[in-house]
């Protein structure tokens, strides 16, 4: 009888517990109907016109969802566009990452991860997407303060690549 009251204790009390919860402490989430970014304060109104004009005009929307600050967008576009829009962001100043992923049940090209309140976007490339085309993505590193300001990458020469 001891064990049937400890397993109903526990649900009994995560109730309990989040009815308690004030309305702003509870998980909030849903749908994101198109594209969109968060920018820090200091971000020109042009920079942020110009990154998501370039979201609504180069890249298919797919889906997006949000749970509090985070949010996932997922995104269509040939490879060479997606280099651009990675280029974009990080001339852009953004704190941008790139990560790879095989998600061959997806129908994405990459996800767009989101933390508002860094300011942090991931770009989660989706490698079994059928049209990427590895061999036409060019990922280019930038420091933070690289990125400020500058529309090109790089300080010296193109590296080697590979053409085998």
């Amino acid at each position: 009888m001891h064990i049937g009251f400890s397993r109903m204790l526990l649900p009994c009390l995560l109730v309990v517990s989040l009815a308690g919860m004030s309305p702003a402490a509870r998980p909030v989430g849903g749908t994101i109907a198109g594209p969109q970014l968060g920018f820090p304060r200091e971000t020109t109104p042009s920079r942020v016109d110009l990154v998501l004009k370039f979201m609504q005009t180069q890249l298919t929307f797919v889906s997006g969802s949000y749970v509090n600050e985070w949010t996932r967008q997922y995104f269509q576009c040939p490879t060479g566009t997606l280099t651009k829009f990675i280029k974009l962001l990080q001339i852009s100043g953004l704190d941008c990452r790139v990560q790879f992923a095989h998600q061959p049940d997806s129908n994405h090209t990459f996800a767009l991860q989101e933390n508002a309140s860094s300011h942090e976007k991931v770009v989660v490339i989706n490698l079994s997407w059928p049209g990427l085309k590895l061999e036409e993505l060019v990922l280019e590193a930038f420091s933070r303060d690289e990125s400020a300001g500058k529309e090109s990458a790089g300080n010296g020469p193109e590296p080697e690549r590979d053409h085998r």
